[in-house]
């Protein structure tokens, strides 16, 4: 089995900012490049990298869009909410996903604490679900972390970002 080395990933100590937690943030943007980027000699990078709560955020979202088996070297991670896709949008189903969130993330992200359940608001008529996480981060004192998304045909998707 092969190895990843990233060598250009900022280390805590090597940062003048000090940070708790750090991510990849594995999103992939096509910005558009003018000719003139093209041809300077900027140095610049295609990882970006999330700290502290822009971690957990990403952890979270990661967890809530990856069915298990996915990640091949950790098959237990993440939630599978792609099922309920297929069932009928009621609220005992939105009840159903508010528990596996909250049973998946409490297992799987120990860095958060939920201030409240999940909210999970069925929408019939757009066949999707709105998902309200109210968390805190006691490791960084944030009390709560408010995010907000959209369970619908297509996966996950966070609103707030």
């Amino acid at each position: 089995m092969g190895n990843v080395k990233i060598t250009s990933l900022p280390k805590a100590q090597d940062n003048p900012k000090k940070f708790a937690f750090s991510d990849l943030h594995l999103d992939i943007e096509t910005p558009f490049t003018t000719v003139t980027e093209v041809l300077s000699k900027n140095n610049k990078k295609d990882i970006k990298v999330d700290y502290d709560i822009g971690a957990i955020k990403n952890s979270i979202v990661n967890i809530l869009t990856t069915s298990p088996g996915e990640k091949i070297l950790n098959p237990t991670f993440g939630l599978d909410l792609r099922d309920y896709l297929f069932e009928p949008v009621t609220q005992f189903t939105a009840d159903r996903i508010s528990s596996q969130i909250l049973t998946g993330l409490r297992n799987q992200e120990p860095r958060i604490r939920f201030n409240y359940p999940p909210e999970v608001i069925p929408n019939p008529e757009e066949s999707e679900y709105t998902i309200n996480l109210r968390v805190s981060v006691p490791f960084l004192d944030v009390s709560e972390l408010f995010l907000s998304g959209l369970l619908k045909f297509d996966g996950f998707v966070l609103l707030n970002t």
